[in-house]
């Protein structure tokens, strides 16, 4: 678990009060049996930042059984209290949400199952653009073949990404690791802050749907 900038007492609170009800143990190996559906699919989404993508997602599929990995525990707090409308006597809504506060490697190493997640979602990681930095990039071989491992058949990866020099690197490490690609266009991408941003200062989002 990492700190990133100060939370707010109401956010403090609401950790508090529900992370023990949405939080995965970081032992504990995700299963059906951790949601009230045990019949539905499972959904990732790996650094879920504050959580507006993977909270929406969860609103529109209540069919869906969702968990987000995030290691910042500041995005955390504001997850939930989003879950709770900005109201701490809620308890957090939907329910089909779970989190792991983990280093995203570790936690698809330690924490999945293979052929058990249905679709991943992995939006505006960072890019490292330096060089020297490069090695620090979440998406490389090694995790591009843990995910094919992960994913049950026919499962699929998006990836979205402002940054075109990064985009060929995913592009071929998950050709590299059997994936399929095609184009994806979830209009919910397109709602996150750092497509806005990015689409403010003239960037270009780049969608890209890698199926097992």
């Amino acid at each position: 678990m990492r700190k990133a900038s100060r939370i707010r007492p109401a956010e403090r609170e609401a950790l508090n009060l529900y992370l023990s009800k949405i939080q995965i143990p970081d032992d504990t190996v995700v299963s059906p049996d951790l949601f009230k559906n045990k019949n539905s699919p499972l959904f990732l989404e790996i650094g879920f930042g504050k959580g507006e993508f993977l909270y929406k997602m969860a609103v529109q599929h209540p069919d869906i059984n969702f968990v987000g990995i995030e290691i910042f525990i500041t995005g955390v707090a504001k997850l939930i209290r989003k879950m709770c409308n900005y109201d701490n006597s809620n308890p957090p809504q939907p329910e089909n949400i779970k989190i792991l506060i983990k280093d995203a490697r570790l936690a698809l190493k330690e924490n999945f199952l293979d052929n058990s997640i249905q679709k991943v979602f992995i939006l505006f990681p960072d890019p490292w653009p330096k060089k020297r930095h490069h090695k620090r990039r979440l998406i490389n071989s090694e995790f591009a073949e843990l995910l094919r491992r992960r994913l049950v058949k026919d499962g699929s990866v998006l990836i979205a990404t402002d940054h075109e020099g990064y985009l060929e690197v995913i592009r071929e490490v998950m050709k590299e690791a059997g994936f399929k690609e095609e184009i994806s266009s979830e209009p919910l991408v397109l709602e996150t802050r750092y497509a806005k941003k990015a689409l403010e200062r003239g960037g270009q989002i780049y969608q890209f749907l890698f199926r097992k």
